[in-house]
């Protein structure tokens, strides 16, 4: 059965406490958000994901209590390099640190995801690798200048929604999409606007200051001061915020003109 085309909150401004709670529901939004429409409902379970190789090498490292919502990404992104959905822009990893990054404060930790360039590592403390769902910090070796640690994400679950957030910028089920830069004041009122307003404030060195914005039939990703809208009903039919309705239009004005171009 196709996907529907409409959206209702998933997340509705709160994070679950539990880990498997929390996973169900972001499993619940790449569902909707990252899956094409004639894609099977993603599972993920146990008995779905035996043998593939990162997995085994993760619950190995781990003696086989790896921790729920580290087995939970892993199996997200090994599913992602099979079906190609949800995008992963970077190289899911289960590896030592140290083979990764000089530095004092880089050691006994592992890391689960590093950057296409090699040069920025999410890692997690190994005496915490069977917590149900550990801290993640992140290493860069870009600029040797700076300290190596960037920063810091309050659990792998909340890394994972970013993350996936941060490149599937906008839903593939949309009816209309667009981009906005804005002020702090712009920010703030659209923020008002939507129903729901999850935000999380750890400072991890990628996003500025994150929130997933929701309303039913549509969506907005804050990063600092810029906005991604997806829209999943005719826009006329949402009372828009006038600094959404503005950018709107002037995106669909600028996209028509490069098609006719």
């Amino acid at each position: 059965m196709p996907k529907s085309l409409s959206y209702t909150p998933i997340f509705r401004g709160e994070f679950p406490s539990d880990a498997q709670l929390r996973w169900a529901a972001i499993r619940k939004f790449v569902n909707k958000w990252c899956m094409p429409e004639d894609s099977p409902l993603l599972d993920l379970s146990e008995s779905e994901c035996q043998n593939w190789p990162l997995l085994e090498a993760a619950r190995k490292n781990c003696a086989g209590s790896l921790s729920y919502s580290i087995f939970s990404w892993l199996a997200l992104v090994e599913h992602a390099a099979i079906s190609d959905a949800p995008y992963i822009r970077d190289c899911p990893a289960f590896d030592p640190i140290e083979n990764n990054v000089d530095a004092p404060n880089a050691s006994d930790a592992t890391v689960i995801l590093i950057s296409g360039e090699s040069d920025v590592f999410w890692s997690v403390a190994n005496s915490r690798l069977t917590e149900d769902d550990p801290p993640v910090d992140i290493f860069q070796t870009y600029d040797s200048t700076s300290p190596a640690f960037l920063g810091k994400n309050h659990s792998v679950s909340e890394f994972a929604l970013k993350y996936l957030c941060l490149y599937n910028e906008h839903s593939l089920t949309n009816r209309e999409w667009f981009s906005a830069n804005g002020t702090e004041e712009d920010i703030r009122l659209v923020q008002e606007w939507f129903d729901y307003s999850l935000v999380f404030d750890s400072q991890d060195g990628l996003f500025e200051r994150f929130a997933l914005l929701e309303s039913n039939d549509i969506v907005a990703i804050v990063n600092g001061k810029r906005l991604e809208v997806s829209i999943f009903c005719e826009p006329a039919a949402l009372d828009l915020p006038e600094f959404l309705r503005s950018e709107m239009e002037h995106h669909v004005n600028l996209r028509q003109k490069y098609k006719t171009t």
